[in-house]
């Protein structure tokens, strides 16, 4: 089979934890402003073997209109937490509570306590983890987290790439990072924000993503179509399950369907065994 990415027959029912039923939302973590604020329980042990992942990051409404909040998830006891997921984003276009979702196939034992800590602002955001067993069989045993490739919290978009975009035809590749520091087996991309200052402020947006030396670079993900609303784009994009070896150099570009030399700023995440 093509790619020998399947998913395994003990693929069970799923488990949540920071669920707040009454108010519809996740478990309230505090952000810093300019570095990452204490860690908050999600949860105090895990009942299942973990293979898959799925984390909801929604933000509060109201509070800043316009925002990008990053946040980690960390393992271990209070005051030892060891990074597994860190840098994700969560991004809030407008006063109105918006909600960012991820998913990840990862390794977490059973009875293993979960933490996060968030950063952008002093805002709030609310995390939500649904977690799944497979048996650690097939592809998931091996992964173990994911880590920013691009990110920057002296940013105000707590960005790490800035990208040039054109109407109509794909713009040059801007380097996300010049040589990775490790093998990568899947990525994750994500808008932050974008310059683009029209009078509906939103675009849509055509985006490659490709490896490799410049001028000679070769498209992996090609042609993911995005619409920014309030200069934002809510959505999160992967996971793309594509190895790539640690010295390899990253670079986007994208077309626009309105927005001419508007620059986006955007985030991109390896997952590593």
């Amino acid at each position: 089979m093509a790619g020998g990415f399947t998913l395994t027959p003990e693929l069970c029912n799923g488990t949540d934890y920071g669920t707040d039923v009454t108010n519809a939302r996740g478990t309230a973590v505090t952000c810093a402003s300019g570095a990452y604020g204490t860690w908050t329980q999600l949860v105090a042990s895990t009942g299942l073997d973990t293979s898959w992942m799925r984390i909801v990051a929604m933000t509060n409404g109201g509070s800043n209109t316009q925002n990008t909040h990053l946040f980690n998830l960390g393992i271990g006891a209070a005051g030892s937490e060891v990074l597994t997921v860190s840098g994700l984003s969560a991004v809030q276009p407008d006063a109105l509570m918006s909600y960012s979702v991820f998913i990840l196939p990862i390794s977490i034992p059973a009875g293993t306590r979960i933490a996060a800590q968030g950063t952008g602002g002093t805002d709030v955001i609310y995390l939500q983890l649904q977690l799944f067993s497979d048996g650690y069989s097939g592809f998931n045993e091996a992964v173990s987290g994911l880590e920013p490739i691009s990110s920057n919290l002296t940013n105000s978009n707590n960005s790490g790439a800035v990208v040039s975009g054109a109407i109509g035809v794909k713009g040059a590749y801007t380097q996300v990072v010049g040589s990775t520091a490790r093998d990568y087996c899947g990525l994750y991309f994500a808008i932050a924000a974008s310059s683009y200052a029209g009078s509906m402020a939103q675009d849509q947006e055509v985006w490659d993503i490709a490896i490799g030396a410049a001028s000679s670079e070769i498209i992996v993900v090609p042609n993911i179509i995005m619409v920014l609303a309030n200069k934002h784009d809510t959505a999160v994009y992967g996971p793309f399950m594509i190895e790539i070896p640690a010295g390899t150099r990253i670079s986007l570009r994208f077309s626009s369907a309105t927005a001419a030399s508007s620059s986006v700023y955007c985030n991109v995440w390896g997952i590593y065994r």
